[in-house]
């Protein structure tokens, strides 16, 4: 898992930086059928597919880091993400 950099902004706030060095099917087998996104196999660029794989597993991560657990990630009607059974907010940038 090439995370570069992580960082405690704030008590539950952590940035953090993955640098993608896997192949697409890495990305699925460390990120298993829970974290693929619905329109996953609809991206055609192998590129933004990875990058989106990366994001939910730096999620999952930072997630598990602040909450001590991670249940998954959803979208509200206007496609914000949001961690599943958990407070507050995620924010992804590629």
């Amino acid at each position: 898992m090439p995370i570069k950099f992580e960082q405690q902004v704030e008590e539950h706030l952590w940035l953090g930086i993955w640098e993608i060095t896997e192949q697409e099917n890495e990305l699925i087998q460390l990120s298993g059928e829970a974290l693929l996104p619905d329109n996953y196999f609809s991206l055609k660029s192998e590129v933004q597919r990875k990058q989106s794989l990366c994001g939910r597993l730096l999620v999952k991560h930072l997630s598990q880091k602040v909450y001590h657990q991670f249940y998954g990630i959803y979208k509200n009607e206007n496609g914000k993400p949001f961690l599943t059974n958990l407070p507050g907010f995620v924010s992804i940038s590629h």
